[in-house]
């Protein structure tokens, strides 16, 4: 099953190649995942195993065909091996790639709006609205040119309370880890709230919070179990559960580390800490 996913990607990749021209520039291995997934999606051709992931439309094999190329920077400066090109396959991914050339070549931020809020399955969009959102707290927390909130706890906790309503499709020890880092983190951010502790100071502990969620904690929230399609998508779904079991162990001894850090430091809440915040509130 391989070969025909090899011959797929390839064919995908030299249609494109013709069909754009120089704008290939803009066509990094990330968006031509996703470019080759929403291939399949239009020619019906489940070679390809496919499904909603980290940062939108996602397929482990076709990433690691892509490779394996190897691709360059871009695919502008990619040859791409014309033995297991088909090109009947060619004229008829036309259309698709004419149809959504603005799209696959647009700026970053435009890409991924696209990628994020218009192409996932409806009952998912509110989910990776949600999951940038927090994403981009946690960077802007760890940026010390980004004057950040005099009240970090409240707007992170409310944000995190309307977070938990779209993660129903998690399974439950994913969500486990992370309700286990959503009180690490608030504990941090009550101590500096009610402490009046300059984020600043912490700036290398959020950074290490903000490294491990996203590499670990994130990969198993995407609904990617539920979403994957394709002729061998057990596979997938091995791949993605081999690789979630080791990212949910690195997790876990993050917490408990970053945990004893924050006590070592006396950055944990006490109770004075609640007590204020309550009073504040």
């Amino acid at each position: 099953m391989e070969s025909n996913s090899v011959s797929f990607i390839h064919t995908v990749l030299s249609a494109t190649k013709k069909e754009y021209g120089a704008d290939c520039k803009y066509l990094p291995r990330w968006r031509l995942v996703k470019l080759v997934c929403l291939a399949a999606d239009y020619l019906d051709d489940d070679s390809i195993n496919r499904g909603w992931y980290k940062h939108g439309y996602y397929s482990f094999i076709t990433d690691e065909i892509l490779k394996q190329l190897p691709l360059r920077k871009n695919l502008r400066a990619t040859k791409i091996p014309k033995e297991q090109v088909d090109k009947e396959l060619s004229t008829k991914i036309i259309p698709f790639l004419r149809t959504n050339k603005t799209n696959f070549i647009s700026e970053q931020s435009t890409f991924l709006h696209w990628v994020h809020y218009e192409l996932p399955p409806e009952e998912y969009k509110e989910f990776y609205k949600f999951s940038d959102l927090f994403l981009e707290s946690l960077k802007n927390l760890s940026d010390t040119r980004i004057q950040v909130s005099k009240e970090p706890y409240n707007d992170i906790a409310d944000l995190i309370s309307s977070y938990y309503p779209f993660l129903k499709h998690v399974d439950t020890d994913v969500l486990d880890v992370f309700s286990n880092f959503v009180d690490l983190f608030e504990d941090m951010l009550l101590t500096s709230q009610t402490r009046k502790l300059a984020l600043k100071g912490m700036k290398r502990i959020i950074q290490n919070i903000q490294e491990f969620y996203y590499e670990d904690i994130y990969t198993g929230l995407p609904p990617f179990r539920q979403t994957v399609i394709g002729d061998e998508k057990e596979e997938e779904i091995g791949i993605y559960s081999k690789n979630l079991d080791n990212k949910l162990k690195d997790a876990i001894s993050q917490i408990e580390d970053t945990s004893k850090i924050l006590k070592e430091k006396n950055l944990s809440p006490t109770i004075n800490d609640y007590r204020k915040l309550y009073c504040e509130n």
